[in-house]
């Protein structure tokens, strides 16, 4: 019976033990933010000014490789995404691959032909017909914008 009572008076103070430590870690969270928020602005600011400053010549050549796997108005959607980025369009190639997708979505894919995006069958012999210096893979998990765009090209002008 008195370990049931020590129990009992124990479970009350575990209770508010945690619940004041989940408070601490979400308090610390929030005051964190700002310092990784910040810092990422700023270094988006100077893709911007750095990219926006460089001349059309030199610019890469960039293949956006979007795999049809997806219904039919995911893979819209990303297509019309890398269509409209700001990136010279007599630089950028658009390509869709068919590989294991259903009519459906093929036929989403070919309705964009007409706009400029090559259709190949398959990733594993389509690769060989592209014409960008810098290949990107827009996956489902792949934002398409520009942002995420220079930061790629950042990144490979860094290592080269």
């Amino acid at each position: 019976m008195r370990d049931f009572h020590m129990m009992s008076m124990a479970l009350p103070a575990m209770w508010w033990l945690s619940g004041m430590m989940a408070g601490a870690l979400a308090l610390g969270y929030a005051c964190s933010l700002p310092a990784i928020t910040v810092p990422a602005a700023r270094v988006r600011r100077q893709l911007k000014v750095r990219w926006a400053a460089a001349s059309d010549a030199r610019l890469p050549r960039v293949t956006l490789l979007i795999p049809a796997l997806d219904e039919p108005t995911v893979v819209a959607y990303r297509i019309e995404r890398a269509l409209s980025l700001d990136y010279p369009a007599h630089k950028l190639q658009v390509v869709a691959a068919l590989e294991g997708c259903d009519d459906r979505v093929e036929s989403a894919v070919r309705a964009f032909a007409h706009r400029g995006v090559r259709v190949i069958e398959s990733i594993d012999t389509g690769l060989r017909e592209l014409s960008g210096e810098v290949v990107m893979v827009c996956d489902d998990d792949q934002p398409i914008d520009r942002e995420t765009l220079l930061a790629f090209l950042d990144s490979r002008a860094q290592r080269s």
